[in-house]
């Protein structure tokens, strides 16, 4: 149970870093194509209807699902566990953390 717990946690971590940065990339170069409309980029931010929006859910998924993107996520966890510290102590204490508290399927 606790590997598992671990394991959602790192996934997560890796998704929401994976997300950012394609993100934040793919968003510059359209940003550099066409100007922004209402349900665009926000002062560099996404909306709720972006997120919410059911093409935005269909694309994510399907970038999530490509094996180059797993492979990139997967490299660049351990360049990130590798290269920044604080991000590996981040880690470790939430492995920590995950494996001291009870969970509600636990019990």
């Amino acid at each position: 149970m606790k590997n598992k717990m671990t394991g959602w946690i790192i996934g997560g971590l890796i998704t929401a870093s994976v997300l950012g940065v394609t993100f934040g990339v793919s968003n510059a170069a359209k940003a550099e194509e066409a100007p922004a409309t209402p349900n665009a980029m926000q002062h560099g931010q996404m909306n709720a209807d972006m997120m919410n929006s059911a093409d935005m859910q269909k694309k994510c998924g399907e970038m999530m699902a490509s094996p180059e993107m797993q492979k990139n996520m997967k490299d660049m966890m351990k360049n990130m566990m590798a290269n920044d510290p604080e991000m590996k102590q981040m880690m470790s204490n939430m492995s920590k953390s995950a494996e001291t508290k009870p969970t509600a399927s636990a019990e």
